[in-house]
């Protein structure tokens, strides 16, 4: 088993590392594609329902939501040799193109909303997700791919629809040195051709007990609460539901 080490406090930011447009061949915005039609089987074997989800508005008066606290990026967002070798970045990050056999671990669903402090959607957001395999290897470099599960594509990342969307098959996260079960996040824009980072952070399992995490309890206490997601435990998987609420 190869353990990553302690992720540190204070990283470099993501900017100085190789980008992914937010709109790569075969990942369009939603529009009726092939890609979208990939994206609504996803969301709808996540659960959610294919039409407006009910509940927050975002009319006159409703009061704003709270921001998503941000997280440390962590040193294990891909390196230019991950993305050299690996093409399959999708939103299913159980099967990796090519493959002969999917990934080790528990399935997990983890899905949710990209949402306007006054509650509407952001429709055509970029998400990206990326975290260990099931033996606590993260999968970011071309030395970390050969060492780590074949099966398991490590880094994902999707659009959200009109509504905002979002959904992702992968893995139920595993502890590792010192750090607790969790999933790193970020949410990106293009405008006018460039992209622009809205927020990084990492999401969390309600029921596991993150009080030893140093990470979240980085976070002040009244905040963590919007790091951790809901989860439903099926007998085919783990269903988790997060909503992520960016300034735009």
């Amino acid at each position: 088993m190869n353990r990553p080490a302690r992720p540190r406090l204070l990283m470099p930011s993501s900017a100085s590392l190789p980008r992914v447009d937010a709109a790569p061949p075969g990942h369009a915005h939603p529009d009726g594609s092939a890609e979208s039609g990939r994206r609504r089987l996803i969301l709808a074997a996540s659960g959610l329902p294919l039409l407006a989800l009910p509940g927050l508005a975002g009319a006159s008066g409703t009061p704003a939501l709270q921001l998503t606290p941000r997280q440390t990026e962590g040193p294990f967002y891909p390196q230019q040799s991950f993305f050299a070798q690996r093409s399959d970045l999708d939103a299913d990050l159980l099967q990796v193109a090519g493959s002969r056999s999917g990934a080790r671990g528990t399935p997990m669903a983890l899905s949710g909303r990209v949402l306007r402090v006054d509650g509407m959607g952001v429709g055509g957001a970029l998400v990206e997700i990326w975290q260990c395999d099931a033996s606590g290897t993260y999968l970011y470099s071309s030395e970390s791919l050969r060492q780590g599960d074949p099966g398991f594509q490590g880094f994902g990342r999707t659009i959200t629809d009109a509504q905002g969307r979002y959904a992702f098959r992968t893995l139920r996260p595993v502890p590792y040195g010192g750090r607790v079960p969790h999933v790193h996040v970020k949410v990106a824009l293009t405008e006018r051709g460039a992209r622009r980072d809205l927020l990084t952070t990492q999401v969390y399992l309600r029921g596991d007990d993150l009080s030893g995490d140093f990470v979240i309890r980085s976070v002040p206490a009244a905040q963590r609460e919007r790091l951790i997601a809901t989860v439903q435990t099926t007998p085919a998987e783990v269903r988790a539901s997060w909503d992520i609420v960016v300034a735009v």
